[in-house]
């Protein structure tokens, strides 16, 4: 069996200097975690990222600085019963969920005349799905949410709840 000498001797504190200076590793250890809640934070946000490298997205402050001026016509196109669901919706967004999407096209084109075309779901994904229809059916001012209404909610910006 090993004695405590026999341990002293196979990492002896000279080796170990830092372990013996406590001013070192309490601000060591806070940036260490520092780094680690920053690298957290863009895993988070990698892949709405990696969907938005074809351009065309706005985060939710620049959506919000939009909205008075041009007025953009927000597609929301979660399931209707999350639009009007507990955690609302962006004022004057209208709720065209997916499955209603090729139906509803032409009367989107006809309210966007000369307006950006803002696309929104809850976390982004779906509205990166969805864009390429809207291209293909002749939408050139068109935008995504980055992060979606989770990143609007999170920015503390106004949605609109329905009362039942």
């Amino acid at each position: 069996m090993m004695g405590m000498s026999t341990l002293a001797l196979l990492i002896p504190p000279a080796e170990i200097p830092w372990l013996e200076r406590p001013e070192i590793m309490i601000p060591g250890s806070i940036a260490a975690l520092a780094i680690i809640v920053l690298l957290c934070m863009w895993i988070i946000k990698l892949p709405s990222t990696i969907r938005g490298r074809k351009g065309g997205m706005l985060d939710p402050m620049q959506l919000e600085v939009l909205m008075p001026g041009v007025r953009p016509i927000i597609v929301d196109l979660r399931p209707r019963d999350e639009f009007m669901g507990k955690h609302g919706h962006i004022r004057s967004a209208i709720s065209v969920p997916i499955p209603e999407l090729m139906e509803r096209i032409e009367e989107i084109r006809k309210e966007s005349k000369g307006k950006p075309v803002v696309l929104v779901d809850e976390t982004d994904e779906l509205s990166h799905k969805a864009k390429p229809i809207f291209e293909a059916n002749g939408f050139t001012w068109l935008y995504v949410l980055k992060g979606g209404l989770r990143a609007w909610r999170a920015g503390q910006l106004p949605v609109y709840i329905v009362e039942k």
